[in-house]
Order: structure tokens, then sequence, then C-alpha cells
């Protein structure tokens, strides 16, 4: 049986719209499906053109962020409460390491998954490793400076005060937002700005020393190496079709949010302005009540 998400939050926040808008995790079991694939790279590097890849090779389900504000927003409740163990102690540099993070407390959300890739899965490397120690590491990345700038124009810009707001007032946005917040600003020690390109370092070194000391399989691809490299690692003949390229920045990243989230935008400012307005008439007259009194 699945359990609110709410017992194992402390923000108060969350305790608030935990009891406002309970979700329960998602109770997957593993069955025939094994997970194959980890694809550990962070965020804008790849992460959707290398979904579409994975899937394009015959990998039945690939689990990608937009999973959370596409199809499963109840994802939530499982990546949560372990984004705020695991970066409890202030960030990349001295997250914890999960020992009850299992195949098995895995498999409730990735279940019916054969590869993974992208936050905040990206985020539990170390665990995943263990958890299903039989895969392929694909350390999917990007030159530095490029990656720093297309995270500050695409996924720092889209998570910003304004979906903070709408948070308030959509329990499917506030949720989304806290997810995306733990694992893109609070594993960069609560500073993108100043600790993003550190945590980009970090991320990829502390990856490589663990596959490196695990005898792990893994390879350093990035989307511009394209097929070769990918299919020759994995064991799979090269495709005809030429290598897919999504949700690059600029305007397919903006079509994508908007797909995504749009819809739970609008519905949050329109109650943020009917809760405005109605807030502000209820006080006027009061104030008029008191004057006339």
């Amino acid at each position: 049986m699945s359990s609110p998400m709410g017992a194992d939050i402390s923000h108060p926040q969350d305790r608030l719209w935990s009891a406002i808008y309970p979700v329960n995790a998602p109770s997957k079991q593993r069955t025939d499906r094994k997970m194959q694939v980890l694809a550990l790279g962070l965020s804008r590097s790849g992460t959707d053109s290398l979904r579409q890849a994975l899937v394009m090779l015959g990998y039945r389900g690939v689990y990608h962020g937009w999973e959370i504000s596409g199809g499963s927003p109840e994802d939530v409740a499982f990546w949560i409460p372990w984004l705020k163990r695991k970066f409890a102690k202030g960030g990349y540099d001295c997250a914890s390491f999960l020992p009850g993070l299992t195949a098995a407390k895995f498999d409730t959300v990735l279940g019916d998954r054969e590869a993974i890739t992208d936050a905040p899965a990206n985020m539990f490397g170390e665990e995943l490793m263990l958890a299903y120690p039989d895969t392929k590491i694909v350390l999917n990345r990007r030159q530095i400076d490029a990656w720093y700038r297309s995270m500050q124009g695409t996924a720092i810009a889209a998570f910003s005060p304004l979906l903070w707001w709408c948070g308030w007032f959509d329990g499917t946005l506030y949720w989304l937002w806290r997810t995306y917040h733990l694992s893109l600003i609070e594993w960069a020690k609560g500073d993108y700005g100043r600790y993003g390109k550190e945590a980009h370092l970090a991320h990829y070194e502390k990856l490589e020393e663990l596959c490196q000391r695990n005898g792990k399989e893994y390879i350093n691809w990035s989307v511009e190496d394209g097929w070769g490299p990918l299919c020759e690692f994995l064991g799979k003949p090269v495709p005809e079709e030429p290598f897919p390229h999504g949700n690059a920045a600029g305007q397919q990243f903006n079509a994508n949010i908007e797909r995504a989230l749009g819809n739970c935008v609008k519905n949050a400012l329109v109650r943020s302005m009917v809760i405005v307005t109605a807030a502000a008439a209820m006080g006027g007259a009061i104030a008029f009540r008191l004057r006339r009194s």
C-alpha cells in the first residue's frame, strides 16, 4: 500500500500542502523488465535526446524528469523525502549515501522501466548502481560553460518565483517546484549561480570514481558523439534514423514547459486572483464597518 507523502516531510510548506493536497507514493513492482541502463548525467546534458535514443534502441520504458510534470505527478511522493535526506547536510559536497534506498524501494517508482535519465533520478547515482549492479552506466555530459548557460536560460529560469507563487494555489505545481528545487538548487548548496559549476564537476568526478572503484562499465558520452560510441557500448546496432535531438533550449524547451505546466499555471493564477480579490473585498468591508462604528 502507498502512504501519504506528508509522513516524511518537515518543511513547513510541505506540511501544509501534504494536508491540503496529500499525494500517495507510487507502488509499482518489477516483473519481467530488468533495469539495464543508468544514464546519470545532469539535466541539460542531452537527457531528453538520450531518452528518445534509448527508446529507439529498444529499451522498454525510459524514466525522465518530464514524467513528473507529465503523466506521473504522484512520483514526487517518492522522490522528495529521499532528496531531502540526500542533501540534508548541505548539498553535493556532503550528500549522504542512503543505504535504505534499495532496488525494492526504487522499483516502486521505476519497476516498469529499463533505463533512467535526467533529474531527479540522476541525483542517486551511487544508490542506483548498488541497487541495479548489472546495469551499464552512461555519463552523458556537456562542456561545463555551455551546460551552465543552458541551465541558467532554461531549467533555472523556468523554476522561478512565479512557479513558487503558483504553487500556493495548485498542489501539482507546488510538489513539482519542491522536487526540482531540491535537485537543482539545494543540490548546489542553495546557490546555483555560485556553486553550479562546482556541483557539475563534483557530480561527474564522484560517478567516475564510483564506477572505477566498483568495476562498473561506463562511458563518457555527449550528444555530439551520436549513435556510434553509444551503440557500441550498449551492444546495439546503429539505427538508420538520425540521432534524435529533444528539448533543445529556446522555443522547444519553452513549448515543453507550456505543454506540461501551462494549464496548471493558468488555473493557479486564476485562483490566486480570485482569492486576492476576495480578500481585498473582505478587508475593505471590514474597514468600512470599523469606520462606521
